[in-house]
C-alpha cells in the first residue's frame, strides 16, 4: 500500500513539472517573455559577486528535505565546494547544461545553455534543478536587492 502511496505522489509532482514546462512553451507561443528562474527584476544588483548554496538530500519515503550534504559558495569570483556527496560534487565542478526557450519567426524553440563552474548563473542553476539529481539546494545568499 505504502508503495503505491508513494507512485502517486510522484506520478503527481511529475504531473506538475509537466504542466509548469506546457505553460512556459504556451506563453512562448503567445510571444510573451518565457518565465526564467533569473528574473530581470528591477532593484536587482545584476553584478553580485556572492552567493551560497546549501544542498540536502530528497527524502524518497517522505518526499521532504533530508540530510544535509553541504554548501556550494562563489566568493569574489571563485567555486568553494564543501559537500560530503561525490555525485553532488562532480555536478558542480562540471559545466552544466539546461533548456530554456525564445522566439524565432513566431515559433517557441527549445534553446540549450550551458553555465560554467564558478559563474553566479551555474551554482543557480544547479540549485533550482537539482531535484533532477535527488537533491534540495536553498540558496542562502545570492543576487542582493538594492
Amino acid at each position: 500500500m505504502k508503495e503505491w502511496v508513494m507512485e502517486k505522489k510522484i506520478a503527481m509532482v511529475m504531473a506538475i513539472m509537466v504542466g509548469l514546462f506546457l505553460l512556459s512553451q504556451a506563453t512562448l507561443a503567445l510571444g510573451k517573455e518565457p518565465i526564467s528562474p533569473f528574473p530581470k527584476e528591477k532593484g536587482v544588483q545584476q553584478e553580485a559577486t556572492n552567493m551560497k548554496v546549501k544542498f540536502y538530500t530528497i527524502d524518497r519515503q517522505k518526499l521532504t528535505k533530508g540530510e544535509f550534504v553541504g554548501t556550494a559558495e562563489i566568493k569574489e569570483g571563485k567555486l568553494i565546494i564543501n559537500v560530503t556527496d561525490p555525485k553532488l560534487e562532480k555536478i558542480l565542478k562540471e559545466p552544466y547544461t539546461t533548456m530554456t526557450g525564445e522566439i524565432k519567426e513566431g515559433t517557441a524553440v527549445d534553446k540549450l545553455i550551458t553555465y560554467q563552474p564558478g559563474t553566479l548563473e551555474h551554482l543557480r542553476a544547479i540549485a533550482i534543478e537539482c531535484y533532477r539529481f535527488d537533491y534540495i539546494g536553498e540558496i542562502v545568499k545570492g543576487v542582493q536587492r538594492k
